[in-house]
């Protein structure tokens, strides 16, 4: 499940049981404005969140602490196992507030995506024509093409070049020659 289906999920549950309002907080840069998290959480931190709650929590009642608590349960039963681990340990014991949970989830997925695409360019970058077992063009394309692949829109934008310069290093004459020669199609192709 990606972060943004699993927003549309609790939106529509907070919205359809009515529970949505502890979601709209001050704004961090302008505190008149209240900014809906499950929105935009950009200019949100944990921290942010926590101590918010902690300094304003006199002002809820026992029927908007119940929806928060029922709204923590609620986005904690549609998380993935791995997310959970993760951010289980994050989470002040005490609060156990839908929000202050919303913005955990959300820090935790995107920092672990940031961290998964930078480890996707490395390896792209990484890929060897002549560490491919018998530099076997097959397998390193399928390698190649299934990394750019799991990037999806992240895929460098000189991906193509990449991917001739080590078709260029083949120690097989002929196929050297040939992508060689094809580098300035390339070149242009991608210059479209």
């Amino acid at each position: 499940i990606t972060i943004d289906l699993l927003s549309e999920l609790v939106q529509d549950h907070l919205e359809f049981h009515g529970m949505d309002a502890e979601f709209y907080l001050p704004d961090p840069q302008d505190p008149t404005r209240l900014v809906y998290i499950l929105e935009d959480d950009s200019e949100f931190t944990p921290n942010y969140v926590v101590n918010w709650f902690r300094s304003n929590n006199d002002m809820y009642d026992d029927y908007s602490t119940n929806n928060m608590d029922i709204t923590y349960k609620a986005i904690f039963s549609m998380l993935d196992e791995c997310v959970k681990q993760s951010i289980r340990p994050l989470m002040p014991r005490d609060m156990k507030y839908g929000p202050i949970l919303w913005i955990y989830v959300v820090r935790e997925v995107r920092t672990a995506s940031f961290q998964r695409i930078k480890t996707l360019k490395t390896k792209l970058e990484s890929l060897k024509l002549r560490n491919t077992k018998g530099e076997n063009v097959k397998e390193f394309t399928t390698k190649f093409l299934q990394t750019c692949m799991d990037l999806g829109k992240n895929v460098p934008s000189d991906a193509p070049f990449i991917l001739n310069d080590q078709l260029c290093t083949s120690s097989v004459e002929k196929f050297r020659i040939k992508f060689m020669a094809r580098s300035t199609a390339v070149n242009q192709w991608v210059a479209k």
